[in-house]
């Protein structure tokens, strides 16, 4: 059976698109995120020590974050979803966090913030 030139023409331009497509893809899909490596921190976060503390617990704040800022003032924070294993009370960490649009639930002496990275200090 005899096909016409610009059939053949046609597969061979749907067989490059493909190809293409198949690259594009295949090459989008192999970026990682920098940010979230265990040597880096995000950008716009601030890192911190201090200490993980439920001694406020009957102000209704439960397991909040104090450290001191560079002037040497003592500071409260409420890290948002803090996982399980950091909620102990004297914990000593490395807290990098960014600021909530959250409302304070019940807690008004500390502002809500959003763990980027938490790490263990070594004692």
């Amino acid at each position: 059976m005899f096909q016409p030139f610009y059939f053949q023409a046609m597969i061979r331009f749907y067989y490059l698109v493909i190809l293409l497509s198949a690259f594009l893809i295949a090459s989008c899909a192999g970026t990682k995120d920098a940010s979230l490596s265990e040597n880096t921190t995000p950008l716009d976060c601030t890192t911190v020590k201090g200490i993980i503390t439920n001694t406020y617990r009957e102000q209704g704040c439960s397991f909040l974050f104090e450290f001191e800022d560079e002037n040497g003032v003592k500071q409260i924070v409420r890290p948002l979803e803090l996982n399980a294993e950091f909620q102990k009370d004297g914990l000593k960490v490395i807290l990098c966090f960014r600021p909530s649009k959250a409302m304070n639930d019940g807690c008004d002496l500390a502002r809500p913030v959003i763990v980027e990275q938490i790490k263990y200090i070594d004692q």
